[in-house]
């Protein structure tokens, strides 16, 4: 027998496939779930004090010992304008 490692957002992915070898596919042993980075988006562009206003903000969690675990999970490395799907 073969074996392949997915992750979950794979496996998702390989097993809505309609071909026939994904039938022929069984999943011996599960991980635990990892869940997907958080993913914050505005209706509009922000405009400098509003993007200036949300760093303080975080910042200012930053500050505090409990926020610390989301905040690694975050790995917040500053902001970046969405692209048009156009």
């Amino acid at each position: 027998s073969d074996f392949i490692l997915l992750n979950q957002f794979e496996w998702a992915n390989v097993s809505r496939l309609k071909i026939a070898w994904v039938a022929g596919l069984e999943v011996l042993a599960e991980s635990q779930k990892i869940s997907s980075a958080p993913v914050v988006t505005f209706p509009n562009v922000l405009n400098p004090e509003e993007s200036a206003a949300l760093k303080q903000a975080f910042l200012k969690v930053g500050q505090d010992a409990s926020a610390q675990a989301t905040l690694q999970e975050m790995r917040m490395k500053g902001f970046k304008a969405a692209s048009s799907p156009d």
